[in-house]
């Protein structure tokens, strides 16, 4: 028999560290972050696996946000472009597990995403507000 677990979480965000400063002058003088978001700046989007991403939603995010470099502004030439690949697999899995992947959000940062960051925030708090709380089914 599956077991429905219903947790509030809010949002998860794992953030590029080049797409959110892209800028040396704009490092540690806008930090990042939003109340209610749990903020995890990674080096780059495309170290953030899968794995990661399932777990948060584990751990009771009822959605999760990526921000990446646009792809010809990432840094590691490839991150980027791995990701939005991962994010689609991801997707899949989401689906699979009986979560709306819709729950799961990719945001391409054209240029220092700080500066836009509760902007970008916003926008992800309205996709999670209309879905609701996350549902895990175990079992």
């Amino acid at each position: 028999m599956a077991q429905t677990l219903t947790r509030q979480g809010g949002l998860t965000a794992f953030c590029c560290h080049n797409a959110l400063y892209r800028s040396r002058s704009l490092e540690g003088k806008q930090k990042a972050g939003a109340p209610g978001v749990n903020t995890v700046e990674v080096p780059c989007s495309g170290r953030v696996e899968p794995l990661q991403i399932l777990k948060a939603f584990e751990n009771g995010a009822d959605g999760v946000l990526v921000i990446a470099c646009a792809p010809r502004q990432c840094m590691t030439i490839e991150g980027s472009r791995r990701q939005a690949r991962r994010i689609a697999r991801t997707k899949q899995l989401l689906a699979e597990a009986g979560v709306d992947p819709e729950r799961l959000m990719l945001h391409m940062a054209e240029g220092a995403a700080s500066t836009e960051y509760a902007k970008i925030i916003s926008s992800a708090e309205k996709v999670i507000a209309k879905l609701g709380a996350a549902t895990l089914k175990r079992g």
